[in-house]
């Protein structure tokens, strides 16, 4: 024991030991400031929870707008649908009130469309000059303007008397009170004022006719006159030249028996 307390306080021996052990001390001197560096902890603290901070607030924000963008176009159409609605089931009232309206006026002033009538035959109406078309509300019988009047003229030809003859008989068995309208109609053939007067002339002397050699009563009776703006037929042709048989259609007198 002695002698280790000898050698470890011999000089020689002491700055022998002094010398190896100096490269250990500044080594671990070295190494104990960077593992003990503040700043450097304070650094990559920083570092560190900056980043998740930035992916958090990044994917906070598309997950916050998103709902928020769509809401309003959830609620857009919710909105529309009611208003689409709304008129979809106004627009049937509409058209029934607009039919209605249309039906009343035909029925009293216009000439009803035949297009669509079936063609009929009474056993008393033997004329070929008589057309004769019905349906569930009215019967109309068609006679030629070529065939009651002369050219330009509204008095009745002597030999229309025939065709006219029949057709009062036909109407006193089959619908002896029910009102009558009588409907004159030119081609297009001069001027359209001319026209008009020349087709309501011809109806009222139709009126007349039944009026005095059927003894049908005059206030079962209407007339009126539409000169050239209710064809049955074209005036002219595609190409635009003149179309006789068309326009001879079209000059006619029509009775039209409303079914009461």
């Amino acid at each position: 024991m002695n002698k280790m307390l000898r050698n470890m306080f011999n000089p020689s021996r002491s700055i022998f030991l002094a010398l190896a052990c100096l490269p250990l001390l500044t080594s671990a001197c070295t190494s104990q400031p960077s593992a003990n560096n503040p700043t450097a902890e304070t650094e990559t603290s920083e570092i560190d929870p900056a980043e998740p901070s930035s992916a958090e607030t990044q994917n906070s924000e598309p997950s916050v707008s998103r709902p928020s963008a769509a809401s309003p176009v959830t609620a857009e159409p919710s909105t529309a649908e009611p208003s689409t609605a709304e008129p979809s089931t106004a627009e049937p009232s509409t058209a029934e009130m607009s039919t209605a309206e249309m039906s009343t006026a035909e029925m009293s002033t216009a000439a009803p469309s035949t297009a669509e009538m079936s063609t009929v035959q009474f056993p008393e109406v033997t004329s070929s000059e008589v057309l004769i078309q019905q349906n569930e509300d009215m019967t109309v019988f068609t006679l030629s303007a070529d065939v009651l009047f002369d050219f330009d003229k509204s008095n009745i030809r002597p030999d229309a008397e025939s065709a006219l003859q029949q057709l009062s008989a036909a109407i006193a068995e089959r619908f002896p009170n029910d009102p009558l309208q009588i409907h004159g109609h030119t081609d297009a053939k001069g001027e359209d004022a001319y026209n008009v007067d020349l087709s309501e002339r011809r109806a009222a002397s139709v009126q007349q006719w039944l009026s005095t050699h059927a003894n049908i009563n005059r206030d079962r009776m209407t007339t009126h006159g539409h000169g050239e703006h209710q064809p049955v037929a074209p005036n002219t042709h595609t190409d635009g030249s003149d179309n006789p048989a068309g326009r001879q259609l079209n000059r006619r007198v029509e009775i039209v028996v409303l079914n009461s």
